[in-house]
């Protein structure tokens, strides 16, 4: 690109100095020397400023591709041998490096109802243990946890009931380049065996 700037400058000499109305041609090469001169160091400018964001761009490129991405991969209703009726959870590492410092808990709520659930207020239930306390998941890792319930409840919201059984959560972590990332995740279980994701709650940065 330099022998470019040059060229571009010294073309712009031999123009500007055919074209300045001074007697002299010392005065008409100083005005295009300095004219030129500006223009180059603009072009310069410019292509240092693009090449600084092209770079900035790369770098947030190559940090998108590696970091962690916590979510929910599994959301069932089981039977546990010690714990009983449960809904199993499980959070994967989806990303390519360790997510750090995860925090995390989720809620299980029955509406008599599923209209109500426009109504409900999908925050942090009072009393919810923590799921993660500044744990780490490696890349590919998952963990699992178990939330009890009501098998009653649960199979009356498979049923043809207007009843239906929620489970939500949110997942607060940090990746390896020091960021803070937020899961939010809600899921219903309405007439069906599984959790299904809602159209509303679920959101990951």
């Amino acid at each position: 690109m330099g022998p470019f700037i040059f060229a571009l400058q010294g073309t712009f000499f031999i123009f500007i100095g055919s074209l300045l109305p001074l007697d002299s041609q010392k005065d008409k090469w100083d005005i295009a020397t300095a004219v030129g001169t500006l223009l180059a160091v603009i072009v310069a400018l410019y292509l240092g400023l693009k090449g600084h964001k092209q770079a900035v761009d790369n770098a947030s490129m190559t940090q998108a591709q590696l970091r962690a991405y916590i979510l929910p991969g599994l959301v069932e209703p089981v039977h546990h041998q010690q714990k009983g009726n449960v809904v199993r959870l499980v959070f994967h590492n989806y990303g390519a490096t360790p997510a750090i410092n995860i925090r995390a808990w989720a809620g299980v709520l029955h509406l008599a109802d599923r209209a109500n659930a426009v109504h409900q207020e999908w925050v942090q239930p009072q009393g919810v243990e923590t799921l993660h306390d500044h744990q780490t998941l490696g890349p590919g890792q998952f963990n699992e946890q178990l939330m009890s319930v009501n098998q009653a409840l649960v199979e009356d919201a498979m049923g043809a009931s207007p009843s239906a059984y929620y489970l939500w959560g949110e997942i607060v972590y940090r990746d390896v380049f020091n960021r803070t990332h937020r899961t939010t995740y809600r899921y219903e279980l309405s007439g069906s065996q599984v959790f299904i994701g809602m159209a509303k709650g679920n959101f990951a940065d």
